[in-house]
C-alpha cells in the first residue's frame, strides 16, 4: 500500500451534435415511434430513444475525470469507441488512464467520424455525431 497523493475531480458539460442524416431526423424517429405497424423494439430503439435524446439535447451530458495520484479515471457518456480511450491515454504521457463509459446511455454509440464512413453496427445505432471531428 502507498499514499494516493493528489486527488482531483473535474467535470465539464458536453453537447454532442444530433444526427440528421437519412432516417435519423426528429420527424423520422417520431413517425417510427408512433407507427404501430413497426415492432416494439423498432418503435423503442429507432423511435422513442432518439426522440428522448433530441428532447433533452439542451441539457448537457457530463464528461468527468477522477485523478488519484498518477492514475486518471475518465468517465464518458454513451458507448464510446476505443479511439477515445487511446486519445485520452495519448494526452497523459506515461500516466495510466482507465475509461468507463455509459455515464449516460442516451446517446448510444459514440463513434468516430471514420466509423460513419466505414459503416457497421455501431454507427447504425449512434444517435449523435461523436465528440470530435479529429478522430
Amino acid at each position: 500500500y502507498a499514499p494516493v497523493g493528489e486527488i482531483a475531480w473535474r467535470a465539464v458539460d458536453l453537447r454532442l451534435p444530433l444526427r440528421t442524416d437519412g432516417g435519423h431526423t426528429g420527424e423520422d424517429c417520431l413517425a417510427r415511434m408512433n407507427n404501430t405497424a413497426e415492432s416494439g423494439l423498432t418503435r423503442i430503439f429507432r423511435g422513442a430513444m432518439p426522440v428522448a435524446v433530441a428532447n433533452r439535447h439542451e441539457s448537457p451530458l457530463v464528461l468527468s475525470s477522477l485523478r488519484l495520484g498518477k492514475v486518471t479515471l475518465l468517465h464518458l457518456p454513451g458507448e464510446c469507441m476505443m479511439e477515445y480511450q487511446l486519445f485520452a491515454q495519448s494526452l497523459c504521457d506515461d500516466t495510466p488512464v482507465a475509461v468507463a463509459a455509459y455515464a449516460d446511455c442516451g446517446p448510444g454509440y459514440i463513434c468516430t467520424e471514420a466509423a460513419f464512413g466505414e459503416g457497421g453496427y455501431e454507427p447504425q445505432w449512434a444517435e449523435s455525431l461523436g465528440i470530435s471531428k479529429q478522430f
